[in-house]
């Protein structure tokens, strides 16, 4: 399996208590990735090492999961794991709503204008707290676009391209 094909859903940022429970991240914003957990296998990973991992329960705390694995029954074993990460393999990833992409969707897909004139392609999806915003990498050097309705008319997966209508005042930069 290539790394490519993975995405990650949970960063191991620390342990709770002895008995080898996991402190996670969640990298995924689908609300039923960590609810609908228990049983669920799926592989740990830090850099080019990997680990099968059967999650027996979860509990939330705040904003994070705590995590209880098959294998992982004391603190040391959970301490071996931190700074990893939980991944599923792209066919695993629970579906969105319409309209609604996963950013390892976006990134790849080529961009054109209106006029279909071809911008670039998408190099990188940064996560803003008030919206993505997409780095379209062209010819001219890259484009931020906003991932806002106004500005992105259409995403077509299987033809991997997007339709942009530019922003006012970018036209001419593009």
């Amino acid at each position: 399996m290539q790394s490519g094909e993975l995405v990650s859903v949970g960063e191991v940022v620390g342990v709770l208590g002895l008995a080898g429970e996991l402190k996670v991240k969640p990298l995924s914003d689908h609300p039923r990735r960590f609810t609908e957990m228990p049983g669920q296998r799926m592989l740990w990973r830090r850099k080019d090492e990997f680990r099968r991992v059967n999650v027996r329960s979860v509990q939330t705390h705040g904003r994070y999961y705590i995590l209880a694995l098959d294998d992982c029954l004391s603190r040391e074993d959970a301490e071996k794991l931190v700074g990893g990460e939980l991944v599923v393999t792209q066919t695993e990833v629970l579906p969105l709503s319409s309209e609604t992409y996963y950013c390892f969707q976006i990134v790849g897909l080529a961009v054109f204008n209106e006029h279909r004139e071809k911008l670039g392609f998408v190099r990188e999806v940064l996560s803003l707290k008030s919206n993505d915003v997409y780095v379209v990498e062209g010819p001219r050097g890259d484009i931020l676009l906003p991932a806002l309705r106004s500005v992105v008319k259409e995403i077509d997966l299987v033809e991997k391209r997007m339709t942009v209508t530019l922003p006012l005042g970018m036209e001419d930069d593009a």
